[in-house]
């Protein structure tokens, strides 16, 4: 995985196990390549697959730790890669990072493939809530 040297803070495990393998890692922030947007992450979601995950029990690409684990997001797009013309530094959205081999959403930065990213709607904050 290519990365730049500036850091992030990430929730990442360094070994498949329970709650307590899950601590809090400085990384490097992802690099973008072409047709992947880099996502500043405001809301990261939490579901079963994630603990199926750190358990060892849902393994779907090459294992590598620390592993950032977290399968959607949203927030502000921070960078866009080569060829992506759906989407510009600034733009809000939500994202889906499951079975992603750059790390998953619980993480200040995500980078996702752009086909797994939408629009936030106007009038909805972060967390999907309707704003005035």
């Amino acid at each position: 995985m290519q990365t730049t040297s500036q850091p992030m803070k990430a929730m990442a495990v360094d070994e498949f196990g329970g709650t307590a393998k899950l601590t809090l890692h400085t990384l490097p922030v992802p690099m973008v390549d072409a047709g992947e947007v880099l996502i500043r992450v405001e809301v990261a979601g939490v579901g079963v697959w994630d603990a199926m995950e750190r358990d060892g029990n849902l393994v779907y690409n090459e294992v590598h730790f620390p592993r950032v684990l977290g399968g959607e997001c949203a927030g502000t797009i921070a960078a866009v890669g080569d060829g992506v013309a759906r989407f510009a530094v600034g733009d809000r959205v939500y994202a889906q990072s499951f079975m992603n081999d750059k790390g998953g959403s619980y993480a200040e930065y995500v980078v996702v493939s752009e086909k797994t990213v939408a629009p936030m709607p106007d009038g909805l904050d972060m967390l999907g809530r309707v704003i005035n």
